[in-house]
């Protein structure tokens, strides 16, 4: 897998120009630099740190989301979204709130339970 990938990425910088391929390089130390910095740290501090990343590798995922759609789509999205609220808060919980039916995860209309 890693050798494809390393092959890949040799064609592609045949075929790219001088400033793309020094950008290319620039990101893959960059990137090399990263996990240097991770493997030093302790893994309460690496789970901070993926945390962070996380939160902001999401908010960008969104945001392309959000940019890659039609208005159409976004209305769609938006009643969806509103259409979930109002259940939640027929059923008294909060958005925020998992749970899944009476007795947790392994209850009834939990994860679990056996295969539907």
């Amino acid at each position: 897998m890693r050798r494809q990938r390393q092959e890949a990425e040799e064609q592609l910088m045949q075929t790219i120009s001088a400033e793309e391929r020094a950008k290319l390089e620039e990101a893959r130390k960059e990137r090399e630099k990263m996990f240097q910095e991770m493997a030093s740290l302790t893994p309460e501090q690496r789970r901070e740190r993926f945390q962070q990343m996380g939160g902001a590798m999401r908010e960008q995922r969104n945001l392309d989301r959000i940019k890659s759609t039609t208005p159409e789509q976004r209305v769609e999205r938006y009643r969806e979204m509103n259409e979930r609220r109002k259940r939640f808060q027929e059923s008294g919980q909060q958005p925020g709130d998992r749970r899944r039916g009476p007795g947790g995860p392994g209850g009834p209309g939990g994860r679990g339970g056996p295969p539907r």
